[in-house]
């Protein structure tokens, strides 16, 4: 499901949307991903629908707070990132 929004700015990844008609809760919805350039956001059904879950990570403006970064870094980890999360193992 697509959706056109204003609010696409405040909406992120794996965050839940519930969808209300006529006052009655229909669905709960989680946004899938967006598109900022057409102010899309695309969500799914199902808190453990496929397209909430990625392969890979890409993060720029590493913090690195113990001695000197190595060269080249290559994680294999589990990372769930959401607001208030329990901390993650990697």
């Amino acid at each position: 499901m697509v959706s056109r929004t204003s609010t696409i700015l405040f909406r992120s990844i794996g965050q839940s949307i519930d969808l209300f008609v006529d006052w009655k809760m229909l669905a709960r919805l989680y946004v899938v991903d967006k598109n900022l350039q057409t102010n899309e956001v695309f969500v799914a059904s199902g808190h453990d629908h496929p397209a909430l879950y990625r392969t890979w990570l890409q993060s720029d403006d590493f913090v690195w707070i113990a001695g000197a970064p190595p060269s080249s870094l290559v994680l294999k980890c589990l990372l769930s990132i959401i607001a208030m999360a329990a901390t993650c193992v990697c």
